[in-house]
């Protein structure tokens, strides 16, 4: 047993005394050392501050009044902000139509959950200059700039194709005038087909065309 403690004392005393001779490898390990130790104890402080491990599932509000889902975020240790609202008729005014991060999905509590409602009123825009386009160029250019609800009717027009008339609640609408985007839009649009009373006055004007030739056929026989 004393053989073993005097051995690990000429051991302890050989370290010792290496260290002694070469101060410069001591410092080094010394700072090694304490480098490891405060990297543990820096992550062990990280896990307990951000609640490492801990997740929360996030609440279903779709569908739900604004001031409802925000409650029921709150009480479960989250926040919420709208982020923005989109006019949905099919939806109740001021619900919440979607949000992020989904439903049921796992975070951090005091995470943010943004959320998109449902306007109270649809957003009102300016009718854009859409005659005399082609009906794909207008439709485009009315989806552009918000409306949906757009309806196509041909008329007879010999400009097939073309916009003629653009109409709102039955009446023709010049561009500029704002209305809500949620708006019946009807677009008339040429069918490539000539008028029937275009027709039937130049029909009529050759008929005529054709008796007074045999008029003066006929009188020209007599005389």
């Amino acid at each position: 047993m004393k053989k073993n403690e005097s051995a690990a004392g000429g051991v302890w005393n050989k370290v010792v005394s290496y260290f002694k001779k070469h101060p410069i490898q001591f410092n080094i390990i010394l700072i090694g050392i304490t480098f490891l130790l405060f990297c543990y104890i820096a992550m062990v402080m990280l896990d307990i501050f951000t609640e490492h491990g801990a997740y929360k599932v996030v609440p279903d509000v779709k569908g739900k009044p604004f001031f409802e889902a925000k409650a029921i975020i709150e009480a479960s240790d989250f926040r919420c902000e709208v982020t923005d609202s989109i006019y949905n008729d099919t939806f109740d005014r001021g619900c919440v139509m979607e949000q992020t991060p989904k439903e049921n999905s796992k975070v951090k509590s005091s995470r943010t959950i943004y959320l998109v409602i449902n306007a109270f009123s649809p957003r009102v825009v300016s009718f854009p200059a859409v005659c005399d386009m082609s009906e794909r160029q207008a439709v485009a250019k009315l989806q552009e700039v918000g409306f949906r609800n757009i309806l196509i009717e041909s008329v007879v027009s010999p400009y097939k194709g073309l916009v003629i008339e653009c109409r709102y609640n039955g009446l023709p609408i010049a561009p500029g005038k704002k209305i809500p985007s949620s708006s019946n839009i009807t677009l008339f649009v040429g069918d490539g087909l000539e008028s029937t009373d275009s027709l039937s006055v130049e029909s009529t004007l050759l008929d005529g065309e054709i008796f007074d030739s045999d008029l003066e056929s006929e009188i020209s026989d007599i005389f």
